[in-house]
């Protein structure tokens, strides 16, 4: 198992709505670290170590592609990604993961609503996820945050059962909507007021947390583009981010 990060995995715009939707102080119980596997391009937050399995995945456009699946009980309830290895159907992509989203809300009686179509990063490298929130006939619910980057499949799961003694625990917010794809990490552009993936010589294009209305803080004015984990949490407040 890879050991935890710091977290850096990032909130779409309207991520962070949803997120602030369900927040409320969280429980004392609460660690959350980020897991990055890097073999599977992807980094992930966890409230606890996740156990891995390996499987895989079939269905009537996919079948028996290997299948990594992370899991966290927690309250009852159960939270997991799973990432399907899909090389060489990149072209399909778009169509495996409609697929996907389409038998999470599959059987009778269950009805969904679509949250979000979230966004990480802009421009050439964006990648775009389907946020869902989905009850079934049983009681029991389903959160789901599905994306298709890069040859694979990467399915967010929050799975509610109907005697969860938690049913809108704060930490669905956290969980449905925190992944990162860009590995290297993200930085800030004092300047400019930009986030930045390190690595990309044009913040503009692909920022997500742009403030309008951004000045540098004082003392700040000359300050360019420093790393993330190089600004000091009293300095990342004054940031209006």
């Amino acid at each position: 198992m890879h050991p935890p990060n710091k977290p850096t995995a990032r909130l779409g715009l309207a991520a962070l709505a949803l997120a602030s939707a369900m927040a409320v102080t969280a429980p004392a119980h609460a660690a959350w670290n980020t897991y990055t596997y890097k073999e599977l391009g992807v980094a992930k937050e966890f409230p606890a170590e996740p156990k891995m399995e390996k499987g895989v995945y079939t269905t009537p456009m996919v079948k028996n592609a290997p299948k990594t699946t992370f899991t966290v009980d927690r309250d009852g309830n159960t939270l997991r990604l799973v990432v399907v290895d899909l090389k060489g159907r990149e072209g399909d992509g778009a169509n495996i993961l409609a697929e996907a989203s389409s038998n999470d809300v599959a059987g009778k009686g269950v009805t969904y609503t679509l949250e979000n179509l979230q966004l990480f990063d802009k421009g050439y490298n964006s990648v775009y996820g389907l946020v869902m929130n989905i009850s079934k006939p049983d009681g029991s619910r389903m959160l789901t945050n599905n994306f298709f980057n890069k040859g694979r499949l990467y399915k967010i799961e929050i799975l509610i059962p109907a005697n969860s003694a938690d049913k809108q625990s704060p930490a669905f917010g956290r969980f449905i909507n925190t992944i990162q794809f860009h590995l290297q990490g993200y930085g800030f552009d004092f300047k400019t007021g930009h986030d930045f993936p390190i690595g990309d010589d044009d913040p503009n294009d692909r920022d997500t947390h742009f403030n309008p209305n951004y000045k540098p803080p004082a003392g700040y004015e000359n300050v360019g583009k420093v790393a993330a984990d190089d600004v000091a949490p009293t300095d990342a407040a004054k940031l209006g981010k």
